[in-house]
């Protein structure tokens, strides 16, 4: 699976104050049998990008370039649901599968991604036990909505 995290410090999504630095990551994240991470906080850099802003056009870069370094077969993308992502993620990873984790419920925040193709939509705080349903279903080709 793999996990993406951005920006690499706290900070807005939408771009950083005074054009300061983000870095945009990405890894892969083992999981076991049923579909849980093997250890928690376990994360294999694959990839880091400093942008300026978390939009379409910085992520597509930055997965265009993980793409000509050689990343394939990647089945599954669980992020953050920044504006762009599953887009970039969707035109340099086709037929990949995204799962967004958010601190938000509000449907403004839901509905984007899900019109976007996202596979599915889980709030960050849900239990690790939800997080193994939502990539089970997801992988299964159904979408998945926290149950929050």
């Amino acid at each position: 699976m793999l996990g993406l995290v951005g920006p690499g410090r706290r900070g807005r999504t939408r771009g950083s104050p005074g054009g300061t630095p983000l870095v945009l990551r990405a890894g892969l994240i083992p999981l076991d049998e049923d579909a849980r991470p093997r250890f928690v906080g376990a994360f294999e850099v694959l990839g880091l990008r400093v942008a300026t802003s978390e939009t379409g056009a910085a992520w597509n870069s930055f997965f265009a370039d993980l793409v000509a370094r050689g990343l394939s077969g990647v089945r599954l993308v669980t992020s953050d649901a920044h504006q762009g992502l599953v887009e970039a993620i969707a035109a340099n990873l086709p037929g990949v599968k995204v799962l967004c984790l958010s601190m938000h419920s509000d449907r403004r925040w839901v509905l984007p991604v899900l019109d976007a193709g996202g596979a599915g939509y889980l709030i960050k705080d849900s239990a690790l036990e939800e997080l193994a349903k939502a990539i089970r279903a997801v992988m299964a080709g159904q979408t998945y909505l926290s149950s929050a």
